[in-house]
């Protein structure tokens, strides 16, 4: 294995550790809700450093591969993308903090109505759009990784099945506002946690395409510009 090869694996493990920490914060966040545990919100929160370290860190591999490699054409195709991919990745972890603060003021001030519970059809609901982004989410790093064009053109069919369930969710949310309007605030802090969901599943889409468009040998120009050899 040549030294930019190894250099690359050590990049993609990177990428892969990254990636499991940021769907194990979406996870935890949507459980912290679901299941009213503050203590899971609070984790999320305070673990979000990890990822953001290792987002430099990948950031700062790549830049230094470029000034000490010159990479040419697909390897440089691939540290730029893999810049792009880090970057978005610590977005989506992003995504997952705020749904945990959600929570975390869905969890205080349902202490005001103890007679409010989420209904088990939008509990139902946010777990399968938060199945599916995580799914979208495994299979993007995964066709990145492996670099599989197929399993990334599959992901970026998956906009239409995200949105319908994003607004299935906010009719059925709906109804329950209107058979139980007093807890409005709570109701609409749930909201905010499908379209953090759905946020999610939309940047996935776009590192899909991301992926696609690296395995087809485009490069990706605003990251090339960006980048100082």
């Amino acid at each position: 294995m040549s030294d930019i090869a190894y250099e690359i694996k050590n990049i993609k493990d990177s990428i892969i550790d990254m990636s499991v920490l940021v769907e194990t914060s979406i996870k935890n966040a949507v459980l912290s809700l679901v299941n009213n545990d503050a203590a899971l919100g609070r984790m999320v929160i305070r673990n979000d450093h990890l990822i953001n370290s290792y987002c430099l860190s990948i950031d700062e591999d790549c830049i230094r591969l470029i000034s000490s490699k010159k990479p040419m054409c697909r390897n440089l195709r691939f540290i730029t993308t893999a810049i792009k991919l880090v970057f978005d990745l610590e977005r989506i972890a992003d995504n997952a903090v705020k749904i945990a603060e959600r929570d975390l003021d869905i969890n205080l001030n349902l202490r005001g109505y103890p007679q409010y519970v989420i209904e088990p059809q939008i509990r139902d609901n946010i777990l399968s759009i938060s199945e599916i982004v995580l799914s979208l989410l495994r299979d993007t790093i995964e066709s990145f990784v492996k670099e599989e064009r197929f399993k990334a053109m599959n992901v970026t069919t998956m906009i239409d099945k995200v949105d319908k369930l994003h607004n299935r969710f906010m009719d059925e949310l709906m109804i329950q506002m209107i058979k139980s309007p007093d807890p409005i605030y709570c109701a609409a802090r749930i909201s905010y946690v499908a379209r953090y969901l759905e946020k999610i599943g939309e940047h996935s889409i776009n590192l899909a395409e991301l992926v696609i468009d690296l395995l087809d040998g485009q490069v990706v120009n605003n990251y090339l510009n960006a980048v100082v050899v």
